[in-house]
């Protein structure tokens, strides 16, 4: 059953007001086109919303497929803050004293400390207790090492070539740390029963020396001399479990450099054989084990930081293991946890997106497959997460700390599901030459405005990290004066005056990602009446090299990045209006790209954007036909190709076309806004089609449209450009 999502009257937020614009768009002239460019900004780090179309470290697809479990629809509600002093890192919940109670114990590597927040059982904790460890702690486990039914905790110390033991007190303080000497540039630690004498070892990752030590437990808390396993490869995590059901526990580990995990079956005394290598993604760096398809045999998860992904290998019960399931996630995915986040007995995953700063989740089935991920934000810096129900409801509820804002989030189980994240907005006035940043008051509304200036004629705007300092940065197209304008944020929703960046043509889109996969955000340029797009990778600082150049038939314009042949390696989709075409360029993963691959599309073919309308893991395309009065979709074959277009007739010169879940079926729908003053909604069937359009009347001249929660109902609003009249529209969703 679909709901048709119902939209309040409009409410205008004027910016500023100019004669100068034309009642009509004349042909293909695209300054007067972007007089006004919209683009959510999540200050609050909700980057979904902020491109023209979404991308693999920005989308809002991602958040829909398969029809919800009627238990728990939208399971997080709002976020509780933890105010922590040292740079938060690595977070475990664990009871540390005995209260039956939930407590959070955190690495701060910045300080050579761990923090311990006791918690009230109300999802609240006690102020911090700080405890000395070794330099650049990286990873903690608990475990009771002594026997005396008290937790104590195990430290890695990376700078330091050791751990720290802390033995646990009565009340939930520790002893001072005891050290133990293990491989250079230890990471991650397990603790579990390595040679089946019942007392807890200690099982430390090196990365640097490529291999595990394990230190048995003589069972008063004190452990031998480490006995190591050699890896060949580098490994920042790894997991255990019995993988083969002989009793003895087994590792899997991350080739984080390779692409590969490593199966090392147990020999039941601390030692291993030699691995069994898998495939995975790019970069695999996290990684679970647990029963994801309810047959009592261990299965396995990896999350694929460089290639933006998730790897499922579903395991066979000797040892062995099926290939990997693949599924998208944000940019760079990093940790992850395990549990049952809305209540249908079924395993879910929650994936930090660290360079997206959100949290993605991922509602599992009783077969072991996953549904396409949930979009949850909060704060710049998202590192590391952990579930426990920190308020005793009988919910699983997520810690996550915050490295660049010394805080810890703590989201609770809702059936009443609404974000307390504020989406702000930045607004381009070719005309004059600048920006505004609008940062969100309360109920949607936007009273607080900076300008900044940029260059001649401002237009596109992207947003990103661009110098990799943990804080939103704006690009801005000037295409007056063939320049680009890099406006550095403060992370308080201020810039920095405009750096200036020539490129010698006229810009008109962009598209931003991590094109050669060494963590440094790229761009991708289209120019006006220009037959060329240009490749600038980023180095990391804010400033990219000399630009590599594409040359089409016609004048590319609109451009957009996403993995369109599931190898893990980003792809452009350009529109090609000259010619009505989009064209595909195939991303090798070094930062260049394949010959296009060429889709003929309708008439003046001008706006695109990306998702899985049909539920099969493999990108579509939809675009917008300006002649044709129409907007077409393609669905993907998954290997870069697309099937033959379906049309939909929509309004006069059809401007900007989104994709999104607006009425909260786990299907993706689609929005077309016109020159006609309407906008018409598309709601999905999830097979690849689409019902007939729903009209809406919207402001003057709509020029460009965008998507958000505005009013923090958990609900996607929608922000419109009005060209005629220079201001804004908030359309406000009002689906029950």
């Amino acid at each position: 059953m679909h709901r048709n999502p119902s939209f309040s009257e409009y409410t205008n937020k004027v910016i500023e007001r100019h004669e100068w614009w034309q009642q009509r768009r004349s042909k293909i002239t695209f300054i007067s086109l972007v007089t006004l460019i919209i683009f959510v900004i999540t200050l609050s780090l909700l980057l979904k919303f902020v491109f023209l179309a979404p991308k693999k470290s920005q989308t809002i697809t991602s958040t829909t497929t398969e029809q919800p479990q009627p238990i728990c629809q939208l399971p997080f509600g709002s976020v509780d803050r933890i105010l922590a002093n040292y740079r938060p890192e690595c977070i475990m919940s664990k009871d540390v004293n005995n209260d039956n109670k939930p407590d959070l114990v955190v690495t701060n590597p910045s300080d050579n400390s761990i923090t311990v927040f006791l918690g009230n059982g109300n999802g609240t904790f006690r102020d911090q207790t700080t405890y000395e460890v070794g330099s650049n702690p990286s990873f903690i486990a608990a475990g009771d090492f002594d026997n005396d039914n008290r937790l104590d905790l195990a430290v890695t110390n990376y700078d330091d070539n050791n751990l720290s033991i802390l033995f646990g007190k009565r009340d939930g303080t520790f002893q001072n740390k005891i050290t133990y000497t293990v491989a250079g540039s230890p990471q991650f630690i397990i603790v579990n029963d390595f040679n089946n004498d019942e007392k807890l070892d200690l099982a430390v990752t090196s990365f640097n020396n490529k291999s595990i030590s394990i230190l048995i437990n003589d069972g008063n808390g004190t452990f031998q001399n480490q006995i190591i396993t050699i890896l060949n490869f580098g490994s920042k995590t790894f997991a255990a479990g019995d993988f083969n059901n002989d009793k003895n526990l087994d590792l899997v580990v991350a080739n984080h450099d390779g692409g590969e995990i490593g199966i090392l079956l147990g020999n039941g005394n601390g030692t291993f054989q030699n691995p069994t290598i898998y495939l995975v993604g790019i970069k695999p760096i996290y990684i679970v084990v647990d029963h994801f398809d309810h047959d009592n045999i261990l299965d396995i998860v990896v999350t694929n930081s460089d290639g933006n992904s998730i790897s499922l290998l579903i395991g066979n019960g000797v040892g062995t293991f099926q290939n990997q399931t693949v599924y998208m996630t944000g940019q760079y995915p990093m940790f992850i946890t395990v549990g049952d986040f809305n209540n249908d007995k079924k395993l879910d995953l929650v994936v930090i997106n660290e360079n997206d700063n959100n949290i993605g989740l991922f509602l599992g089935s009783e077969h072991g497959t996953f549904r396409s991920q949930i979009i949850y934000t909060f704060g710049f810096g998202p590192v590391t997460v952990t579930s426990d129900d920190f308020n005793q409801d009988h919910k699983l509820d997520l810690a996550v700390t915050d490295l660049s804002a010394n805080i810890i989030h703590v989201l609770f189980v809702a059936d009443d599901f609404n974000y307390d994240t504020k989406l702000d907005l930045a607004v381009a006035h070719t005309k004059h030459n600048r920006i505004s940043v609008l940062l969100e008051g309360e109920n949607g509304s936007f009273p607080n405005r900076t300008t900044y200036s940029t260059g001649n004629s401002s237009g596109y705007i992207v947003v990103g990290d661009f110098n990799l300092d943990t804080k939103l940065d704006l690009i801005v197209a000037n295409f007056d004066d063939t320049t680009l304008s890099i406006l550095f944020g403060n992370g308080d929703g201020t810039f920095r005056n405009q750096t200036i960046y020539s490129i010698n043509m006229s810009p008109a889109h962009m598209a931003v990602g991590d094109f050669n996969h060494d963590n440094k955000l790229d761009l991708a340029v289209t120019y006006f009446d220009e037959n060329s797009i240009s490749i600038l990778l980023g180095k990391g600082d804010g400033t990219f090299h000399d630009s590599l150049t594409y040359e089409f038939d016609g004048s590319p314009m609109a451009i957009i990045t996403n993995d369109f042949n599931n190898d893990n390696i980003l792809d452009l989709a350009v529109v090609n209006s000259n010619e009505n075409t989009v064209d595909l360029l195939l991303g090798n993963g070094n930062g260049t790209f394949q010959n296009p691959i060429t889709c003929s599309v309708g008439l003046s073919v001008y706006a695109i954007v990306a998702g899985d309308f049909n539920k099969d893991n493999i990108l579509d395309l939809a675009v917008t036909n300006d002649e044709d009065k129409s907007i077409s979709t393609f669905l993907g074959n998954g290997d870069g190709t697309f099937s033959n277009q379906t049309i939909y007739n929509v309004g006069d010169v059809p401007f900007t076309v989104i994709t999104a879940d607006f009425n909260d079926d786990r299907i993706l729908d689609l929005i077309c806004n016109d020159i006609s003053n309407t906008m018409s909604v598309f709601l999905g069937i999830g097979d690849g089609t689409f019902q007939s359009q729903t009209e809406y009347t919207i402001g003057p001249t709509s020029t460009y449209i965008a998507a958000g929660d505005f009013n923090n109902d958990a609900k996607l609003d929608l922000v419109v450009a009005n060209g005629e009249d220079a201001s804004i529209t908030i359309v406000l969703n009002r689906c029950s």
